[in-house]
């Protein structure tokens, strides 16, 4: 949100010339960033369940749309790293959550 640029460049995605569009998914991004913060204000088990439910359908919907963007070379190759980082996390929070609601 704050240093688009500089993020993509540590991906090694080459940054677009307007990055305002950056800007706003970066804000999107950290919106769903501060949803893991929840569970430090109220920790019972169903918020942090569904914090995690929530959050690995958003990551999968992400892996979703990188995946056809990039076979539509809309998206360069260099974003699979992303794709695969939030399919990777969601595969991580869903099995956490069975684990979690099997707990209860």
């Amino acid at each position: 949100m704050l240093f688009p640029t500089f993020v993509l460049q540590c991906l090694w995605i080459e940054p677009l010339s307007d990055i305002s569009y950056l800007r706003f998914v970066g804000a999107f991004v950290f919106s769903v960033g501060t949803l893991y913060m929840l569970p430090l204000f109220d920790k019972t088990k169903d918020i942090v369940l569904l914090i995690s439910k929530v959050t690995a359908i958003l990551r999968i919907n992400i892996f979703l749309f990188l995946i056809v963007t990039i076979a539509l070379n809309i998206f360069d190759k260099s974003w699979l790293l992303v794709a695969f980082y939030d399919l990777f996390l969601a595969c991580f929070q869903a099995f956490y959550s069975r684990k979690f609601n099997n707990e209860k």
